[in-house]
């Protein structure tokens, strides 16, 4: 049974089949449901909300429907700030259920996945625990914002940290590295995910304070996982704003080397989108971070507006190829062809490839036969505190994954 959870304290299924909406009544009941409602079109949806007192945790919805369709149905759970999580099942052709799941996200609901028809309800289990699991750790009084007074004293109180997710060799199961990610630990409120202070910070001019304890605790960290066999290099985010000082490669490179590490040790993201209006700052300062010896990586790539001049005009050493692209790899056609152009156009240019989202042995898989060298998701490791991720890399190094990719004959 279904871990119980405020997703399944309230169903409602919208659906003008009364055999699945009868099959999906008892399927959420017998996982633990306390009540489960049924509507056969949007309008009638809508109204069951209107009229209940209790609002649904979670919503499943079908698209092609009489009277309101569940395109126009999602426009008016927009208008009413619904905030239920949300599963898209439907008959559509897949391009179709594709772009209902991400005007969903444009409208800001909280639609946690898709489904074809017929149903399968193990697939919906899996994403009806996906949004359990988003939960965990989220306190429903955590303010939906913050003031840039109170991130302020967060950093100077060193209660924003680097937490750790790692990047490994596809086909080797290899260790290649980290990714540095923001985590705040508020002292009443608990964990605080980046998308609650990230904009605040973004937008009040605070993101060099917050790369810098990012850069010092990395730099501290990695010094002490090092064990004079291997070298971790360590993913670092820079913004658009930090990219516009031309001192910044200067800082870096200070900073780095009166640490004793080596600068080839750090990688730069950059965010694609970032560089989408070119100046003369931002090119210099990254061609100079190249000269001098740290590499470049262009992240969440696919997602911008012009990734091949983007590849042509700036010295990236990295690919990551975005998560939207990945995670649903091994059943999207679309996602597919994304990859292996992605892949065509790295190889021609001698870029690494990285794939983020990895959530599944069949698309680590599937992955590594493309061409893809590095990989990094929730299957190999979710972001960590630094000493879990001292644990995890203990391990790691002593029993050395043997089910990557397509290295089972080779490290059996």
């Amino acid at each position: 049974m279904l871990e119980q959870s405020r997703v399944l304290d309230h169903v409602l299924v919208v659906d003008d089949d009364p055999i699945l909406c009868a099959i999906a009544e008892s399927h959420f009941k017998k996982r633990g449901a306390m009540s489960v409602q049924t509507a056969s079109d949007g309008m009638m949806a809508l109204d069951r909300i209107a009229g209940d007192s209790v609002l649904p945790t979670l919503l499943m919805c079908d698209l092609n429907m009489p009277n309101m369709d569940g395109i126009e149905f999602l426009r008016h759970l927009e208008q009413q700030h619904f905030e239920g999580a949300i599963v898209i099942v439907s008959s559509e052709h897949e391009s179709v259920i594709s772009m209902a799941e991400k005007l969903a996200k444009v409208r800001n609901l909280n639609i946690v996945g898709t489904l074809s028809k017929p149903l399968d309800r193990d697939a919906l289990d899996k994403l009806v625990r996906s949004a359990v699991t988003n939960q965990v750790g989220q306190r429903r009084d955590a303010p939906s914002f913050f003031s840039p007074t109170d991130i302020l004293a967060a950093i100077n109180n060193k209660e924003i940290l680097a937490y750790y997710q790692p990047k490994v060799d596809a086909n080797s199961g290899v260790i290649g590295g980290v990714e540095a990610l923001a985590r705040w630990h508020h002292p009443t409120l608990g964990m605080i995910t980046p998308d609650h202070f990230i904009p605040i910070v973004e937008q009040n001019g605070l993101i060099g304070n917050l790369t810098d304890i990012i850069l010092n605790n990395a730099i501290a960290d990695m010094k002490s996982w090092s064990d004079g066999n291997d070298s971790i290099k360590c993913s670092i985010n820079l913004t658009t704003d930090l990219l516009k000082l031309i001192d910044l490669p200067d800082l870096l490179a200070e900073r780095i080397d009166a640490s004793g590490l080596e600068r080839s040790n750090f990688i730069f993201e950059i965010t694609e989108s970032s560089l989408l209006e070119k100046s003369a700052a931002p090119m210099e300062v990254l061609a100079r971070m190249r000269i001098m010896g740290f590499e470049l990586s262009i992240d969440d790539f696919g997602t911008g507006h012009s990734n091949i001049e983007n590849l042509r005009d700036f010295p990236f050493n990295e690919l990551k190829i975005d998560r939207s692209f990945v995670t649903n790899l091994d059943t999207d056609e679309f996602s597919q062809e994304s990859v292996r152009v992605s892949i065509q156009l790295s190889r021609m240019l001698g870029l690494r490839i990285v794939a983020e989202g990895i959530e599944t042995q069949n698309v680590l898989e599937l992955i590594a036969k493309m061409g893809v060298d590095q990989a990094q998701g929730y299957m190999i490791g979710k972001p960590m505190p630094p000493s879990d991720f001292r644990n995890w890399l203990m391990e790691f190094r002593n029993r050395r994954i043997a089910n990557f990719g397509l290295s089972k004959q080779k490290i059996a």
